[in-house]
């Protein structure tokens, strides 16, 4: 019967890592159904990383709080299935009422009796990658579905990497030149390494590795990242320069990218950039889950000698932890992975 599915609708409508840690669904999707057609429902704030996946047919945004106009606008669709992959009872209600015959859900909510095809497998305890639990409720629709075989297809168009190659130059970059790039900001999801640290490692990098540093960002972390840069050599401070778009073409052109545990990360991954990056040893929040889904990453976690079921902040006896992830240690992996790169 499933082989039968003609419009499918994927539904992530949180932030950019969770988004792009979802897109290989779509991709298994395509090589699973013949001739399918896969809609996106998203955030619009995340348009641009989708719109680069070229497994993705159609794009529909959720434009909260208007549950009877995203109702209507799913109904008129007339999906055979939807896949809710991060659920929320506003969601699974929209997908009961637009009459969507196959429904697939967690089955571990009190509004699961929405869902008509249930998975029963926990999150929430970090035991697998988030990338691995999405394909897993995809095996709802498909059994064939690896998940293990996790896919990033994304595309990079000319005309981005020409814009990208020229705001940069207008910048002082030389975008035909070596350079790295590190992201310190974040979006609150998890325990950070702190300003303080991306400033030292700035400082020791631009000393000892002989090419360009960009510091990127949105547009309220310039000041940020202008701190972070301070007056060092070859070291530039582009938060607000790119559209999300032209920053994954930067990502993906840069030869290493430095983050906290936040979307730019994970779209470097995809991109297949070497990526390294710094995480709590908090469950909810652990690399275990949450890492770039890469086998070309170098990751540092806080050596308190326990995994922490949650955060409980000021109150832990390693208050920050994060602080325990010395600075000229990772300055030191950061160079060596340079070097056997060729690059440093």
């Amino acid at each position: 019967m499933n082989k039968e599915l003609k419009k499918i609708l994927v539904v992530r409508t949180d932030k950019i890592g969770d988004v792009v840690l979802s897109l290989p669904v779509v991709t298994a999707l395509k090589q699973a159904f013949e001739n399918v057609s896969v809609t996106m429902l998203i955030n619009p704030l995340v348009k641009d990383i989708v719109e680069m996946c070229p497994d993705v047919d159609k794009i529909l945004f959720d434009m909260e709080p208007g549950f009877g106009s995203l109702v209507s606008d799913l109904r008129r669709e007339k999906f055979d299935a939807a896949l809710l992959l991060h659920p929320t009872l506003r969601l699974a209600a929209a997908l009961f009422f637009a009459g969507i015959p196959l429904r697939i859900g967690t089955g571990y909510r009190l509004y699961s009796f929405l869902f008509n095809k249930k998975v029963f497998e926990h999150r929430k305890t970090g035991n697998k990658h988030e990338a691995e639990l999405n394909l897993s409720l995809a095996r709802a629709l498909y059994p064939d579905i690896n998940p293990d075989n996790i896919l990033f297809n994304l595309n990079i168009d000319s005309e981005i990497i020409k814009d990208a190659a020229g705001k940069s130059e207008n910048s002082g970059v030389n975008f035909s030149s070596p350079f790295i790039v590190i992201h310190p900001g974040s979006k609150g999801s998890a325990l950070t390494w702190s300003e303080d640290n991306f400033r030292a490692l700035v400082k020791i990098l631009s000393e000892k590795i002989g090419f360009q540093i960009l510091v990127t960002g949105v547009e309220e972390e310039k000041d940020m990242a202008e701190k972070i840069c301070g007056k060092n050599r070859n070291v530039f401070n582009t938060a607000g320069l790119f559209t999300l778009k032209e920053l994954a073409a930067v990502l993906k052109k840069s030869e290493l990218v430095i983050a906290n545990s936040t979307g730019p990360i994970h779209i470097a991954a995809a991109l297949n950039t070497f990526v390294v990056g710094f995480y709590p040893p908090a469950r909810p929040m652990n690399a275990k889950r949450w890492g770039p889904y890469t086998k070309k990453r170098l990751l540092f976690v806080p050596e308190t000698g326990e995994i922490c079921s949650s955060c409980s902040g000021p109150e832990c006896p390693y208050w920050n932890c994060m602080d325990l992830i010395d600075v000229r240690d990772v300055a030191e992996k950061v160079m060596s992975v340079l070097n056997n790169k060729g690059m440093a």
